[in-house]
C-alpha cells in the first residue's frame, strides 16, 4: 500500500527530520539514508518498520542539521599541509618578486587546511532522537496505510459479490444442466449402439458414471467455504497479503476445473466471468499488506 509519514524534532542542539514512503510491492523493500555510517543505527530502525509493516517497498530519509554553535574541536587543522603551502608561495614569490602581505588569509582558503571534523559515530542520546522521530513518522505512515487499505477492501468485496452472483447462478442450474447432458449422451449412445434394447441397466450405469464426472457440486461447495474465508481475511485487523494470494489461487483452481468439467456452453461463459472477477481481485489485494 502507499502512504506518506513525516515527523521532525528540533532541540536547542539539532534539529532531526525523518520522511517515509511507501507504494506497492509483492515483499518488504526498506531503503533507509542516514547522515552518517551506522548499521548499528540502521538495524534498530529497520526492526521498528519490520513490526508495523510486511509488505510493501519503504523509502526513509533521515536529514540532521546541528544548530549549536560549532567549537574549535569540531575543526580539523592540517598544519604540515598549511605549511607546505607556504613555503610553495614563497618560493613563488621570490621567484617572481612579488610579496604579499595577505598571505595567510590567502593559504587559509586553499582546500584541505580548515575543514569541518566528519562525526563518524553518533552517541546514543543522537539515536535514541532519532528513532524518537522515526516512530513517529512510522506511526503516520501505518495510518495512511490503513486507511488506504479499507478503501481497497471494500472494493475487492465488491468484486467478491460478482463473483458469487455468477456462482449462484451456476449452482442454481447445474442440475438442470446435468439432467440435459445425461439425455444427450444417452441418444448419442442409442444412435452407435444396440447395447441399450439389450442391457438397458448396464448402459443406464454407464451414463451414470460418466455424467458423475460432470458433476460441480464440490467445486460449488468449497468456492463458497473460500469466498466466506475471504471476506473474514478482509475484516482482519492483521496483515493478509500473502494469504489472500494463495487462496486467491485455490478459488482459480475450482473455477477450472468448473470448466473442464461443464460441457454447458452457458456455464462456460460464466466461467469465464468468474476467472475475470478473480483476475481484478488478485490484482486489487497486492496492494494489500
Amino acid at each position: 500500500m502507499t502512504g506518506f509519514g513525516q515527523a521532525k524534532i528540533e532541540t536547542e542542539e539539532f534539529i532531526i527530520s525523518v520522511e517515509i514512503k511507501s507504494v506497492n510491492h509483492r515483499f518488504i523493500s526498506f531503503s533507509l539514508k542516514l547522515p552518517w555510517n551506522s548499521l548499528e543505527l540502521e538495524k534498530r530502525l529497520e526492526d521498528l518498520l519490520s513490526k508495523k509493516i510486511k509488505r510493501g517497498r519503504i523509502n526513509c530519509l533521515i536529514t540532521y542539521e546541528n544548530v549549536k554553535r560549532a567549537s574549535i574541536d569540531t575543526i580539523d587543522l592540517d598544519l604540515d599541509l598549511a605549511k607546505a603551502y607556504y613555503e610553495s608561495y614563497q618560493k613563488l614569490g621570490e621567484f617572481l618578486d612579488i610579496s604579499d602581505k595577505d598571505l595567510l588569509q590567502h593559504i587559509s582558503t586553499f582546500p584541505g587546511i580548515i575543514r569541518l571534523r566528519d562525526k563518524k559515530e553518533i552517541d546514543e542520546e543522537l539515536k535514541s532522537a532519532i528513532e524518537k522521530v522515526f516512530i513517529e513518522a512510522l506511526s503516520y505512515l501505518v495510518k495512511e496505510r490503513k486507511r488506504e487499505g479499507e478503501a481497497l477492501a471494500k472494493g475487492i468485496l465488491s468484486l467478491v459479490d460478482q463473483f458469487e452472483e455468477t456462482l449462484r447462478k451456476i449452482e442454481s442450474k447445474k442440475d438442470i444442466f446435468l439432467l440435459e447432458y445425461k439425455e444427450k449422451l444417452k441418444k448419442r449412445i442409442e444412435k452407435l449402439t444396440d447395447a441399450f434394447s439389450t442391457d438397458s441397466e448396464r448402459l443406464e450405469e454407464e451414463i451414470a458414471i460418466y455424467s458423475e464426472k460432470s458433476d460441480i457440486t464440490e467445486e460449488i461447495l468449497r468456492l463458497f467455504v473460500h469466498l466466506n474465508h475471504l471476506r473474514d481475511l478482509l475484516v482482519e485487523d492483521l496483515p493478509v497479503g500473502r494469504r489472500l494470494d494463495f487462496l486467491i489461487q485455490e478459488m482459480n483452481r475450482e473455477v477450472n476445473t468448473i470448466g473442464s468439467k461443464s460441457p454447458n456452453s452457458e456455464i462456460s461463459h460464466m466461467v469465464v466471468d468468474m476467472k475475470s472477477s478473480l483476475e481484478k481481485i488478485r490484482e486489487q489485494i497486492q496492494n494489500l499488506e
